[in-house]
């Protein structure tokens, strides 16, 4: 109906949406050096006990990733009939940037371009990745109870309140 009057209005936002993406990558490239300086004060400041705690956090969350990538894993072999081991090396690079980005929208372009590279339309990229960005949280649950673990252990009084209510986040978000 409108046809060539909306082309330039749509070059517009496309145009957009390339800068915000690379404004992205350029955040995402300056990340680990943010969180090198962050660990390094919080050690200064707090000691390494606060260090030890901080990692047997990320061990137990490493952990929880882990049980839920055997999980996918399986559902991989099992409905898609592809060897598991296989995937994960062709997808390791992105898999591991969605994993230290740790935001399902930063990863977004990340995600676009693999799934450009196993030759997935454009039109199916833009529809499923940000359903999925909001939708498929599994890890961010994992964390989220993790942390909400640590908080109440710092406040013994409340632990088992919060403790419950972390299984029930847990359990429900399944």
């Amino acid at each position: 109906m409108i046809g060539d009057y909306s082309k330039p209005l749509k070059d517009f936002f496309e145009a957009c949406n390339m800068l915000f993406l690379k404004i992205t990558t350029l955040i995402v490239k300056v990340i680990p050096l943010a969180v090198l300086c962050s660990m390094t004060s919080l050690v200064m400041l707090t000691g390494t006990d606060m260090l030890f705690a901080i990692m047997v956090f990320f061990g137990t969350f490493l952990f929880g990733l882990a049980v839920m990538t055997c999980a996918y894993c399986l559902l991989v072999f099992l409905i898609e009939k592809v060897n598991p081991i296989i995937f994960i090396k062709k997808h390791a690079p992105t898999m591991l940037t969605n994993f230290s980005l740790a935001s399902s929208n930063a990863a977004m372009p990340f995600n676009i371009k693999s799934c450009q590279n196993l030759g997935i339309s454009q039109k199916v990229c833009a529809f499923s990745i940000p359903l999925g960005a909001t939708l498929n949280m599994d890890g961010s649950c994992i964390y989220m109870g993790k942390i909400g673990e640590i908080i109440a252990y710092g406040d013994s009084d409340k632990y088992d309140i919060i403790l419950d209510m972390t299984q029930d986040n847990w359990y429900g978000s399944r």
